[in-house]
Protein backbone atom coordinates (compact mmCIF):
# COMPACT_ATOMS: atom_id res chain seq x y z
CA UNK A 1 0.00 0.00 0.00
CA UNK A 2 1.28 3.29 -0.85
CA UNK A 3 1.22 6.06 1.71
CA UNK A 4 0.54 9.74 1.18
CA UNK A 5 3.62 10.66 2.41
CA UNK A 6 5.37 8.69 -0.35
CA UNK A 7 3.18 10.23 -3.17
CA UNK A 8 4.65 12.20 -5.57
CA UNK A 9 3.06 15.20 -7.54
CA UNK A 10 2.60 13.81 -11.47
CA UNK A 11 1.90 10.63 -10.83
CA UNK A 12 -1.04 8.48 -10.25
CA UNK A 13 -1.35 5.44 -7.77
CA UNK A 14 -3.72 2.51 -7.45
CA UNK A 15 -3.90 1.91 -3.93
CA UNK A 16 -6.45 0.92 -0.53
CA UNK A 17 -7.48 3.69 1.41
CA UNK A 18 -9.93 3.63 4.28
CA UNK A 19 -13.11 6.30 2.97
CA UNK A 20 -14.40 8.14 6.31
CA UNK A 21 -16.47 10.64 4.87
CA UNK A 22 -18.17 11.91 1.45
CA UNK A 23 -19.64 15.26 1.31
CA UNK A 24 -21.26 16.24 -1.97
CA UNK A 25 -20.91 19.69 -3.27
CA UNK A 26 -21.68 22.34 -5.82
CA UNK A 27 -19.18 24.29 -8.12
CA UNK A 28 -19.23 27.84 -9.32
CA UNK A 29 -20.36 27.19 -12.53
CA UNK A 30 -23.32 24.56 -11.24
CA UNK A 31 -21.34 21.24 -11.90
CA UNK A 32 -21.26 18.68 -8.91
CA UNK A 33 -18.38 17.36 -7.27
CA UNK A 34 -17.47 15.64 -3.77
CA UNK A 35 -14.81 16.24 -0.75
CA UNK A 36 -13.64 12.91 0.32
CA UNK A 37 -12.08 11.74 3.24
CA UNK A 38 -9.40 9.06 2.99
CA UNK A 39 -7.31 7.66 5.55
CA UNK A 40 -3.90 5.48 4.87
CA UNK A 41 -3.41 4.88 9.12
CA UNK A 42 -1.07 7.73 9.26
CA UNK A 43 -2.75 10.74 7.43
CA UNK A 44 -5.76 11.51 6.14
CA UNK A 45 -6.60 14.17 3.30
CA UNK A 46 -9.49 15.46 1.09
CA UNK A 47 -10.01 14.35 -2.43
CA UNK A 48 -11.50 15.83 -5.12
CA UNK A 49 -14.08 13.44 -6.80
CA UNK A 50 -15.37 15.42 -10.17
CA UNK A 51 -18.96 13.28 -10.23
CA UNK A 52 -22.18 13.08 -8.54
CA UNK A 53 -22.24 10.43 -5.77
CA UNK A 54 -24.32 7.74 -6.28
CA UNK A 55 -25.66 4.83 -3.50
CA UNK A 56 -22.84 2.07 -4.37
CA UNK A 57 -20.29 5.10 -3.62
CA UNK A 58 -21.92 6.44 -0.87
CA UNK A 59 -21.94 2.69 0.68
CA UNK A 60 -18.19 2.86 0.74
CA UNK A 61 -18.24 5.13 3.44
CA UNK A 62 -16.71 3.36 6.85
CA UNK A 63 -14.93 0.91 4.64
CA UNK A 64 -11.56 0.10 3.10
CA UNK A 65 -11.81 1.15 -1.27
CA UNK A 66 -9.27 0.12 -4.37
CA UNK A 67 -8.70 3.70 -4.87
CA UNK A 68 -6.81 5.59 -8.34
CA UNK A 69 -5.74 8.69 -6.97
CA UNK A 70 -3.92 11.59 -8.90
CA UNK A 71 -1.28 13.91 -7.45
CA UNK A 72 -1.39 17.31 -8.86
CA UNK A 73 -1.02 20.74 -7.63
CA UNK A 74 -3.56 23.62 -7.08
CA UNK A 75 -2.68 27.11 -6.30
CA UNK A 76 1.13 26.29 -4.99
CA UNK A 77 -0.58 22.97 -2.77
CA UNK A 78 -0.47 19.49 -3.30
CA UNK A 79 -4.07 18.31 -4.24
CA UNK A 80 -5.14 15.03 -4.69
CA UNK A 81 -7.97 14.01 -7.95
CA UNK A 82 -9.82 10.70 -7.20
CA UNK A 83 -10.43 8.81 -10.54
CA UNK A 84 -11.80 5.54 -9.16
CA UNK A 85 -12.53 3.96 -6.15
CA UNK A 86 -14.62 0.43 -5.05
CA UNK A 87 -15.13 -1.10 -1.73
CA UNK A 88 -12.70 -3.73 -1.17
CA UNK A 89 -14.34 -6.17 1.67
CA UNK A 90 -10.90 -8.02 1.89
CA UNK A 91 -9.09 -5.22 4.05
CA UNK A 92 -9.02 -4.74 7.21
CA UNK A 93 -10.36 -1.43 8.40
CA UNK A 94 -8.79 -1.23 11.66
CA UNK A 95 -5.37 -1.36 9.26
CA UNK A 96 -6.68 2.21 8.29
CA UNK A 97 -8.08 3.84 11.28
CA UNK A 98 -6.10 6.83 12.75
CA UNK A 99 -5.30 5.91 16.04
CA UNK A 100 -3.38 7.81 19.08
CA UNK A 101 -0.01 6.83 19.86
CA UNK A 102 -0.94 4.74 23.10
CA UNK A 103 -3.08 2.21 23.17
CA UNK A 104 -6.40 3.35 24.15
CA UNK A 105 -6.67 1.06 27.35
CA UNK A 106 -3.17 2.10 28.82
CA UNK A 107 -3.71 5.43 28.54
CA UNK A 108 -7.05 5.74 30.42
CA UNK A 109 -5.42 3.99 33.10
CA UNK A 110 -2.34 6.05 33.02
CA UNK A 111 -4.59 8.84 33.75
CA UNK A 112 -6.43 6.85 36.67
CA UNK A 113 -2.85 6.67 38.49
CA UNK A 114 -2.69 10.47 37.96
CA UNK A 115 -5.48 10.94 39.67
CA UNK A 116 -4.53 8.90 42.44
CA UNK A 117 -1.20 11.17 42.30
CA UNK A 118 -3.33 14.18 42.52
CA UNK A 119 -5.28 13.05 45.50
CA UNK A 120 -2.01 14.16 47.79
CA UNK A 121 -3.09 17.54 47.48
CA UNK A 122 -6.78 17.66 45.80
CA UNK A 123 -8.19 14.14 47.21
CA UNK A 124 -12.07 15.68 46.60
CA UNK A 125 -11.08 16.72 43.29
CA UNK A 126 -9.15 13.62 42.38
CA UNK A 127 -12.30 11.44 43.59
CA UNK A 128 -14.41 13.36 41.50
CA UNK A 129 -12.30 13.41 38.12
CA UNK A 130 -11.64 9.51 38.79
CA UNK A 131 -15.67 9.44 39.16
CA UNK A 132 -16.15 11.49 36.01
CA UNK A 133 -13.25 9.00 34.05
CA UNK A 134 -15.26 5.53 35.07
CA UNK A 135 -18.89 6.51 34.22
CA UNK A 136 -17.59 7.70 31.02
CA UNK A 137 -14.92 5.10 30.00
CA UNK A 138 -16.62 3.88 26.84
CA UNK A 139 -16.51 6.97 25.07
CA UNK A 140 -13.09 7.98 26.52
CA UNK A 141 -11.49 5.33 24.99
CA UNK A 142 -12.12 6.57 21.53
CA UNK A 143 -13.34 10.09 21.90
CA UNK A 144 -11.29 12.54 19.45
CA UNK A 145 -10.51 15.98 20.79
CA UNK A 146 -11.91 17.53 17.68
CA UNK A 147 -13.28 17.61 14.64
CA UNK A 148 -10.17 18.71 12.66
CA UNK A 149 -6.84 20.84 13.67
CA UNK A 150 -5.33 18.54 17.04
CA UNK A 151 -5.65 15.09 18.15
CA UNK A 152 -8.31 14.75 16.00
CA UNK A 153 -8.16 11.28 15.98
CA UNK A 154 -9.04 7.85 17.19
CA UNK A 155 -8.46 7.74 21.54
CA UNK A 156 -7.15 11.62 21.16
CA UNK A 157 -9.25 13.47 23.41
CA UNK A 158 -7.26 11.30 26.41
CA UNK A 159 -3.86 11.77 24.38
CA UNK A 160 -4.03 15.20 25.06
CA UNK A 161 -5.30 15.43 27.98
CA UNK A 162 -3.05 12.48 29.46
CA UNK A 163 0.24 14.38 27.85
CA UNK A 164 -1.05 17.49 28.96
CA UNK A 165 -1.00 16.03 33.00
CA UNK A 166 2.55 14.31 32.58
CA UNK A 167 4.12 17.94 31.56
CA UNK A 168 2.61 19.32 34.30
CA UNK A 169 3.80 16.94 36.73
CA UNK A 170 7.18 18.59 36.04
CA UNK A 171 6.11 21.84 35.33
CA UNK A 172 4.62 22.15 39.15
CA UNK A 173 7.74 20.35 40.39
CA UNK A 174 9.80 24.09 39.25
CA UNK A 175 6.09 26.27 39.73
CA UNK A 176 6.12 25.49 43.31
CA UNK A 177 3.38 28.23 44.59
CA UNK A 178 0.65 25.93 41.53
CA UNK A 179 -1.61 23.27 43.52
CA UNK A 180 0.32 20.33 41.96
CA UNK A 181 -2.90 17.90 41.84
CA UNK A 182 -4.81 20.55 40.79
CA UNK A 183 -3.35 21.45 37.91
CA UNK A 184 -2.90 17.73 37.22
CA UNK A 185 -7.24 17.19 37.43
CA UNK A 186 -7.51 20.35 35.68
CA UNK A 187 -5.57 18.78 32.45
CA UNK A 188 -7.59 15.52 32.32
CA UNK A 189 -10.76 17.22 32.86
CA UNK A 190 -10.33 20.67 31.04
CA UNK A 191 -12.00 19.21 27.49
CA UNK A 192 -14.30 16.86 29.70
CA UNK A 193 -17.20 18.80 27.85
CA UNK A 194 -15.88 17.57 24.34
CA UNK A 195 -18.14 14.34 24.94
CA UNK A 196 -21.33 16.27 25.05
CA UNK A 197 -19.86 18.43 22.43
CA UNK A 198 -18.96 15.66 19.51
CA UNK A 199 -20.24 12.91 18.80
CA UNK A 200 -17.27 10.29 17.41
CA UNK A 201 -17.59 7.57 15.49
CA UNK A 202 -15.84 4.10 15.30
CA UNK A 203 -13.56 5.51 12.75
CA UNK A 204 -12.05 8.43 15.21
CA UNK A 205 -14.39 11.09 13.21
CA UNK A 206 -15.53 13.68 15.06
CA UNK A 207 -19.31 16.06 14.27
CA UNK A 208 -21.11 18.88 16.50
CA UNK A 209 -23.94 17.59 18.24
CA UNK A 210 -26.80 20.42 19.13
CA UNK A 211 -25.42 21.31 22.23
CA UNK A 212 -21.62 21.68 21.05
CA UNK A 213 -23.47 23.91 18.80
CA UNK A 214 -25.31 25.91 21.18
CA UNK A 215 -23.02 25.88 24.32
CA UNK A 216 -19.05 24.80 23.36
CA UNK A 217 -17.45 22.65 25.39
CA UNK A 218 -16.26 24.47 28.06
CA UNK A 219 -19.87 25.47 29.28
CA UNK A 220 -20.98 22.03 28.89
CA UNK A 221 -17.54 20.90 30.93
CA UNK A 222 -18.69 23.05 33.69
CA UNK A 223 -21.93 21.69 33.93
CA UNK A 224 -20.73 17.95 33.66
CA UNK A 225 -18.24 18.50 36.82
CA UNK A 226 -21.53 19.98 38.76
CA UNK A 227 -23.75 17.16 37.65
CA UNK A 228 -21.00 14.50 39.24
CA UNK A 229 -20.53 16.73 42.68
CA UNK A 230 -24.29 15.95 43.35
CA UNK A 231 -23.40 12.53 45.47
CA UNK A 232 -20.02 13.61 46.32
CA UNK A 233 -19.08 15.61 49.00
CA UNK A 234 -16.70 18.56 47.58
CA UNK A 235 -15.55 21.34 48.95
CA UNK A 236 -17.19 24.75 47.14
CA UNK A 237 -14.37 26.51 46.36
CA UNK A 238 -12.21 24.02 45.52
CA UNK A 239 -15.21 22.69 42.79
CA UNK A 240 -15.22 26.21 41.34
CA UNK A 241 -11.41 26.85 40.95
CA UNK A 242 -11.52 23.29 38.89
CA UNK A 243 -14.15 24.93 36.97
CA UNK A 244 -12.49 28.14 36.33
CA UNK A 245 -9.95 25.73 35.11
CA UNK A 246 -12.29 24.20 32.59
CA UNK A 247 -13.75 27.74 31.91
CA UNK A 248 -10.89 29.55 30.66
CA UNK A 249 -8.47 27.28 29.20
CA UNK A 250 -8.51 28.72 26.27
CA UNK A 251 -6.97 31.90 27.56
CA UNK A 252 -8.54 34.62 25.60
CA UNK A 253 -12.40 35.72 25.02
CA UNK A 254 -11.76 35.72 21.70
CA UNK A 255 -10.55 32.08 21.42
CA UNK A 256 -13.61 31.02 23.31
CA UNK A 257 -13.06 31.13 26.92
CA UNK A 258 -15.98 32.18 29.53
CA UNK A 259 -13.28 33.92 31.49
CA UNK A 260 -9.59 34.35 31.40
CA UNK A 261 -7.53 32.23 34.07
CA UNK A 262 -6.99 34.36 37.63
CA UNK A 263 -5.39 31.45 38.87
CA UNK A 264 -1.93 30.02 38.82
CA UNK A 265 -3.98 26.76 38.15
CA UNK A 266 -6.25 27.79 35.70
CA UNK A 267 -2.68 29.96 33.82
CA UNK A 268 -0.59 26.94 33.96
CA UNK A 269 -3.65 24.52 32.49
CA UNK A 270 -4.41 27.30 29.61
CA UNK A 271 -0.84 27.50 28.49
CA UNK A 272 -0.31 23.19 28.74
CA UNK A 273 -3.03 23.42 26.46
CA UNK A 274 -1.77 25.34 23.44
CA UNK A 275 1.68 23.82 24.01
CA UNK A 276 0.22 20.57 23.46
CA UNK A 277 -1.89 21.29 20.34
CA UNK A 278 0.69 23.26 18.34
CA UNK A 279 3.14 20.42 19.05
CA UNK A 280 0.84 17.50 18.27
CA UNK A 281 0.75 19.42 14.72
CA UNK A 282 4.17 20.04 14.83
CA UNK A 283 4.69 16.16 15.15
CA UNK A 284 2.79 15.26 12.43
CA UNK A 285 4.29 18.02 10.20
CA UNK A 286 7.25 15.96 10.63
CA UNK A 287 6.30 13.12 10.51
CA UNK A 288 4.78 14.21 6.79
CA UNK A 289 8.54 15.94 5.82
CA UNK A 290 12.09 14.67 4.47
CA UNK A 291 14.94 15.72 6.36
CA UNK A 292 15.96 19.12 4.99
CA UNK A 293 12.24 20.08 3.96
CA UNK A 294 10.02 22.83 4.24
CA UNK A 295 6.39 22.33 4.79
CA UNK A 296 4.59 23.58 1.41
CA UNK A 297 1.72 24.73 4.17
CA UNK A 298 1.52 26.47 7.13
CA UNK A 299 1.30 23.75 10.16
CA UNK A 300 0.48 26.09 13.36
CA UNK A 301 -0.25 29.73 13.96
CA UNK A 302 0.76 30.57 9.75
CA UNK A 303 4.02 29.19 10.45
CA UNK A 304 5.64 26.91 7.99
CA UNK A 305 8.00 24.07 9.38
CA UNK A 306 11.07 23.01 8.53
CA UNK A 307 12.85 19.32 9.69
CA UNK A 308 16.48 20.00 10.03
CA UNK A 309 18.56 17.18 8.38
CA UNK A 310 20.28 15.86 11.73
CA UNK A 311 18.80 12.17 11.43
CA UNK A 312 15.27 12.60 13.69
CA UNK A 313 12.88 10.09 13.28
Amino acid sequence: MVKFKEMKVGHEYVTNLLVTNIEERTARNGSIYCDISLSDGEQTVIAKYFNSINSKELAAIGNVADCTINVNTFQSNVSYVLQYFEINNNANVADFIITAPIESKKMFDMCISLFNEAAETAPDLAELGEEIYEKNKEKLLRWSAAKSMHHNCYGGLLYHSLRMALSAKRICQIYTKANRGLVIIGCLLHDIGKLKELDTDIMGNASYTVNGNLFGHLMLGVRMVEDYTKDLTINSDELEQLQHIIASHHYNQEWGAISQPKTIEAFIVAKLDDFDAKMYMIEKGLDELESGEISEKPIYDGIRLYKPERGDK
